[in-house]
């Protein structure tokens, strides 16, 4: 499956390397704009919601309206912009900006350009779609099975679909993206988080007892949260998608007492996929 997955990879950059080329890269960065404003809108409100966790869903909602919004009117001032143009032609446009939009050099320029943010914007389309479909092998990987505990045989189509994320995530990211300033370093972090989400259970298991993370269990506000079961309830709840749990849970001094916890906030502060990416296969004389 995973040769399949960089195969069809492979076809859809080089169809958006194609597609930019022909756009150019000045009409490609209009095409981009309404979402990267929408983007901005997103993360500044998911990041209030955060901050304001208490009012996390109404700031959320909130957020997720704005950035709607956001994207209709930039859509519709594109779409007029355009056709203010289409009314005026192309000689209209080439006889009110200077003489370097027509020069062939230029045209070139523009045309590479638009190939390669194309293949920079297939990229990282892809590595985002191997982070959403690598949480499937997790859920299965961290499945119970029954009372005892067991862990529920992984099917191969999940096992398949874990190596097929990891490899486009690989390609994605180290072929393109690695040699992109700053953006680099989100690739990467996301490269590891694939990396992470489709690692075995036996391996996260050892990766948590070397970095600590199970003493985290014997903190007094974790333990506060697990001996209480309406707070478990809450927790069950809002994972079967019910939003005023969630609403509840976000409210709850129980959450407060876990965020403010200093160890919790240590381990959220300074643990980046990456360096638990590094601690997943350490290599011999890494530690136990």
């Amino acid at each position: 499956m995973h040769i399949l997955a960089v195969t069809i990879f492979l076809l859809f950059a080089a169809w958006m390397a194609w597609r930019g080329w022909r756009r150019g890269g000045l009409r490609t960065l209009l095409g981009w704009l309404p979402l990267m404003a929408a983007g901005a809108v997103l993360i500044i409100g998911l990041w209030l919601a955060w901050v304001a966790i208490t009012y996390f869903i109404a700031l959320a909602t909130v957020a997720l309206v704005a950035t709607v919004a956001t994207l209709i009117v930039c859509f519709w001032a594109i779409r007029s912009a355009r056709r203010h143009s289409d009314r005026h032609g192309p000689q209209h446009f080439l006889h009110h900006h200077p003489s370097s939009f027509r020069n062939p050099q230029f045209r070139l320029l523009n045309r590479l350009l638009g190939a390669l943010l194309g293949l920079g914007s297939a990229a990282m389309l892809s590595l985002l779609l191997a982070t959403v479909g690598s949480t499937i092998p997790l859920a299965y990987a961290l499945a119970p099975n029954g009372a005892a505990g067991a862990t529920a045989p992984t099917p191969r189509w999940v096992e398949g679909l874990g190596r097929a994320c990891t490899a486009v995530a690989d390609v994605a990211s180290f072929g393109i993206l690695d040699h992109v300033p700053r953006l680099g370093a989100y690739a990467r972090e996301l490269r590891a988080l694939v990396r992470l989400l489709n690692a075995p259970r036996d391996k996260l298991q050892r990766l948590a007892e070397r970095q600590g993370l199970a003493g985290l269990a014997d903190l007094p506000e974790v333990q506060a949260a697990l001996s209480d079961p309406a707070y478990l309830d809450l927790i069950d709840r809002a994972a079967h998608g019910s939003l005023p749990a969630l609403k509840a849970l976000t409210q709850s001094p129980t959450t407060r007492a876990l965020l403010d916890a200093p160890q919790v906030r240590h381990f959220t502060s300074t643990l980046t996929p990456s360096l638990l990416a590094r601690e997943l296969d350490p290599g011999p004389g890494s530690g136990p």
